[in-house]
């Protein structure tokens, strides 16, 4: 016996036979985690700001495009409706300087100089009080 014996209503199993449930509280959960997931922002090359202008964006998405150019970058956005706007940012490159050292002021006084201040005090006091 070389081939096995089917009856003629044998069906082989198509292919997506298997469908999971729609109704399941997991699929939903998965379906609302997808639609509140950021927008995904891409990187592209382009030469002008016509370009960018007339390059399409997606309803809730952004673009960053990057002049080849200029050292400029644009942010492409579109809201829910579809509406577009372009942000410009300018980059250069950030020298790192050695800060300033801060002036430096004496976090105390000598007995003296204290007392110099206080007989100073105490003359204009007098004065004052004697006026």
């Amino acid at each position: 016996m070389a081939f096995p014996y089917y009856p003629a209503t044998y069906q082989p199993m198509q292919q997506g036979y298997y469908q999971p449930q729609q109704n399941l509280p997991g699929a939903q959960m998965s379906q609302a985690n997808q639609m509140m997931t950021p927008p995904q922002v891409s990187n592209v090359w382009v030469y002008s700001r016509a370009e960018v202008d007339g390059y399409p964006v997606a309803p809730n998405a952004a673009v960053r495009l990057w002049d080849s150019n200029e050292p400029v970058f644009y942010l492409k956005q579109a809201d829910a409706s579809g509406r577009p706007s372009v942000k410009v940012f300018d980059y250069r490159e950030r020298v790192e300087t050695a800060p300033a050292p801060a002036e430096s002021t004496p976090a105390y006084v000598t007995k003296s100089e204290l007392e110099a201040a206080l007989e100073a005090l105490r003359g204009e006091l007098k004065k004052e009080a004697a006026e």
